[in-house]
């Protein structure tokens, strides 16, 4: 491996300029493809899982109405500003008056687009007309306070109850419209002389449903709709005695695109802090070597834009396959930029620091060799620390790529391809600016590139007096002891943290917690705690002899503690029960049959839906063959639930809801939620967390096996990644993270940059000298690691500090997701892991001697001892051959 290392920076240190053309414009044909750059804007179809039971439910759901064109629902709560009940005639009056509005707004939107229609206006678009039960009330209380107000008696068939309402014979529900209800005995109604037994209504809400033809232009039209009512709701002043809000997918579409905007604007900020970091680093390397030049700025720049440059080439090779860009994409450059820096400052610190590619090893050798010999020595220098890096974290990605959420899982493709775009990149971009300016550098001449890096070799030979003591308290039983509480006290308050946990995942989480949105979501609560409506499709239906079964399975349904009885249930098959013995009781009385004849069947279904068809002609289907038998072929019913606000309780009742329908899978029963796709991103985030980390961890102890060579140390560096990575989960609780997709792949994202601070100690402590004590070893290891780790680790958090000035829960996480990391592997690398390995035996350093012979062999010697060629086929020149 060493070798190949050696080879290659040998070769890009002697032909720096194609590998820097040949990469630059490589990289440019990819990063074309952003000129196609297409986001995806629907909030649903982002988190939507991609193999979820919800898409067979929404498929049967959308073949029993009859849906082939794009639909969009949207509801609207209307409050009183004074906190009084709705039910007065000026309020009512407003209600109507904003219902207009809305329906009016809806058919002006339709202009010029025929294909556009509100269902809740004509009813044409196969389901039943959703507010109508609601004017329905609405007449009928007017009814009954005309008559009132003309000391008129209330009209005996306008029987105005809650949750069910007679209207002359017609059972209908208004839990679906009415809230925060308060009623009254029917004594107390009676006796007040009340038009209603509803005493207060604290809010109404109103459901619209419209449809398009699925094409842009329709879309745009639809969203454009939406929004302009969102928009309006926002006006207090628009009604005197009534505020409504709206809400819809466009509108939380909408602000998930702002909160991306508004993270690329934070970019700049990032890029600059980012900037002026890897400045004054570069400079202090220049200025601790004596190398100062103005040149320097050029390494800057290189350290600065290959990362930079690997983002866009992955956005623009995602956009040349047609894959579209999510919001929370905004991410990866900062993500990129971070991991970038941080092989640029390795690479750099290995140039600066290996005096015997400065000094004595090249003291006899031309100067077109002094480069190509640098470079391949500082190549198998950082190779296997920067490739261990860029591969565990693509690896990481790359796991999470498998994640079935469309935005996550392409998030994380495409930062695992950044990932090593930019690996690749810092190697021939970065590494080829580097060689240049060792060549200016050379210009000079071989002699004085030496004395300039080292003055005083026996001052840099010795480490610092301050790692010395730090190791000597590390090797300590007292550090032992700290290392031991502290560990304790994380893992108790970490283990406390993931206990509470919810597996979970709210809308507002994609967009800022300042849109208007986000402060209106919480008075939506109110209709999910009183009505939450779950449609269910039954395609086979009882025969007569099956009718009581399925009556137990909806008594099932509704013996949740989240469900409503029966009155709130809009089952046909009962109510047309009690039709059908109706009718049956007057062939009785008319002795046309007996008593103890009566069978349950669908014969006089018609009928029962010419009577009550605007109730039910939606929700059946039946075919009738010559004799008048009737056959129900299918149908739906409504099952209410009720404190269901939170959607980890609306998910936990689907999936039992599911489970009864699976235990009576002869019905062919499925439910039908349109959230139903972000229910079941919640009902398995926690498998899947568990198996993708469990996945990755074993990833990254294979790679590790690869470079350390060592089983203790791999089972080492895997302990401290799992230590790091159970550490961050129940911190990340602590800091307001919830068990849903953000931080699964934080936490995927967290196991590919702990190796980054576990591996490279582990590895250099393994493959120091075996006669060093521990204590030498570990200075050697610190002096090698703790700078570079220190330098990767603030220059990492230094690129997220913008983002902590955003509001959207999703960047939010992300960015306090690397300061923890960043943090507990400071803790690991430079405080637990020292005190692990010295720890340990001495015997445990020993490596196997072929091994060991290989790995420590110069990186001259490789050219020596495998004779290596030109490109033009000629052996290394002779100046080379004095190394020997």
């Amino acid at each position: 491996m060493n070798h190949i290392n050696a080879s290659l920076g040998y070769f890009i240190g002697r032909y720096p300029w194609y590998f820097f053309c040949t990469s630059l414009l490589v990289s440019l044909v990819m990063l074309a493809g952003n000129k196609d750059l297409k986001m995806e804007k629907d909030l649903r179809k982002s988190f939507s899982p991609r193999d979820s039971n919800s898409r067979q439910e929404t498929e049967a759901y959308r073949k029993f109405f009859n849906i082939s064109a794009m639909s969009e629902r949207f509801n609207v709560l209307i409050q009183p500003k004074d906190g009084k009940t709705m039910l007065r005639p000026s309020v009512m009056a407003e209600v109507l008056q904003l219902d207009a509005y809305i329906r009016k707004a809806c058919e002006e939107g339709s202009a010029g687009h025929n294909t556009l229609a509100v269902v809740e206006k004509d009813g044409n678009c196969g389901r039943r007309k959703v507010n109508q039960a609601f004017h329905a009330f609405q007449k009928a209380l007017h009814i009954q306070e005309e008559r009132r107000s003309k000391n008129e008696s209330l009209d005996p068939e306008l029987e105005l109850n809650f949750p069910n309402s007679i209207l002359y014979g017609q059972r209908i529900f208004v839990g679906a419209y009415l809230y925060g209800v308060e009623t009254v005995t029917l004594e107390e109604y009676h006796r007040l002389g009340m038009v209603s037994t509803l005493s207060h209504v604290n809010a109404i809400g109103l459901w619209y449903f419209y449809e398009a033809e699925d094409t842009e232009e329709h879309r745009n039209a639809l969203e454009k709709l939406t929004l302009l009512l969102f928009d309006r709701s926002m006006n207090d002043s628009e009604f005197e005695t009534l505020y409504f809000n709206v809400y819809a997918d466009a509108v939380g579409n909408r602000e998930m695109i702002r909160s991306s905007i508004e993270a690329s604007r934070m970019f700049i900020a990032g890029f600059a802090l980012m900037f002026m970091f890897v400045l004054g680093v570069v400079f202090f390397h220049s200025v601790k070597y004596a190398s100062l030049d103005r040149a320097i700025i050029a390494i800057v720049i290189a350290a600065v834009f290959s990362p930079l440059l690997a983002a866009g080439a992955a956005f623009g090779l995602l956009s040349w396959f047609g894959v579209s860009i999510y919001s929370i994409m905004c991410v990866t450059p900062f993500l990129v930029l971070g991991i970038g820096v941080d092989d640029a400052f390795i690479m750099l610190h290995a140039w600066q620091r290996d005096k015997k590619a400065k000094s004595k090893e090249f003291e006899s050798q031309c100067d077109e060799d002094i480069v190509p010999q640098r470079m391949a020595a500082v190549f198998t220098d950082v190779i296997p620390s920067i490739t261990i890096t860029s591969v565990t974290n693509m690896l990481a990605f790359g796991i999470g790529a498998l994640t079935p959420t469309p935005q996550m899982s392409t998030f994380c493709l495409c930062t695992a391809m950044a990932v090593i775009f930019d690996l690749i990149l810092e190697v021939t971009i970065f590494g080829s600016v580097l060689a240049l300016y060792g060549r200016r550098e050379a210009k000079t001449g071989a002699s004085q590139i030496i004395s300039t890096v080292t003055k005083n070799p026996e001052k840099e030979e010795n480490p610092a007096s301050f790692i010395t003591s730090y190791c000597q308290f590390i090797t300590s039983s007292k550090a032992k002891a700290v290392a031991g509480v502290l560990l304790v006290v994380l893992y108790v308050i970490s283990f406390v943290g993931i206990a509470r946990m919810r597996a979970t995942f709210e809308p507002y989480k994609t967009f800022p917690s300042d849109s208007s949105l986000a402060i209106s979501l919480p008075r939506a609560k109110r209709i999910y705690d009183e009505f939450t409506p779950l449609t269910i499709i039954v395609n086979r239906p009882p025969n007569a002899t099956e009718y009581r079964r399925f009556l137990n399975m909806v008594d099932e349904l509704e013996a949740f503690p989240t469900a409503y009885g029966p009155d709130r249930t809009q089952l046909l098959l009962r109510t047309y029960e009690k039709y059908d013995r109706a009718a049956f009781q007057v062939a009785v009385d008319w002795g046309e049959a007996k008593p103890d004849d009566y069978h349950f069947n669908y014969n006089n279904l018609p009928n029962y839906i010419k009577s009550n068809k605007e109730a039910f002609q939606n929700d059946v289907k039946f075919d009738v063959d010559q004799k008048g038998q009737v056959t129900l072929s299918s149908f739906s019913f409504l099952l209410v639930g009720r404190q269901l606000s939170e959607w980890c309780e609306r998910a936990v009742f689907l999936r039992n809801v599911r489970g009864v329908l699976a235990r009576y899978s002869d019905f062919q029963a499925l439910p039908y939620d349109l959230d139903a796709s972000l229910l079941d991103l919640m009902l398995t985030v926690k498998g899947s967390l568990i198996t993708s980390s469990i996945v990755t961890l074993f990833c990254m102890a294979a790679v590790c096996v690869l470079f350390i060579q060592n089983k203790i140390g791999v089972a080492i560096v895997t302990s401290a990644i799992a230590s790091i990575c159970f550490t961050l989960l129940g911190l990340q609780s602590w800091a307001g993270a919830d068990l849903d997709p953000v931080t699964m792949v934080n936490m995927l994202m967290a196991v590919g940059f702990s190796v980054d601070y576990t591996a490279h100690t582990v590895y250099h402590y393994y493959k120091g000298q075996e006669q060093l004590s521990p204590i030498d070893r570990l200075a050697s290891t610190l002096k090698a690691v703790a700078w570079p780790m220190i330098q990767a680790g603030l220059s990492t958090a230094i690129c997220m500090v913008p983002l902590m000035f955003l509001t959207t829960y999703a960047i939010l996480a992300f960015a306090k997701t690397v300061f923890i990391v960043v943090a507990v592997g400071f803790f690991h690398g430079l405080f637990v892991l020292p005190v692990v390995l010295t720890a340990l035996p001495y015997s445990f350093a020993v490596h196997d001697r072929c091994c060991r012979r290989r790995r420590n062999l110069p990186a001259k010697q490789y050219f020596i001892d495998e004779k290596l060629t030109y490109n033009d086929g000629e052996k290394l020149s002779p100046c080379t051959d004095n190394l020997l």
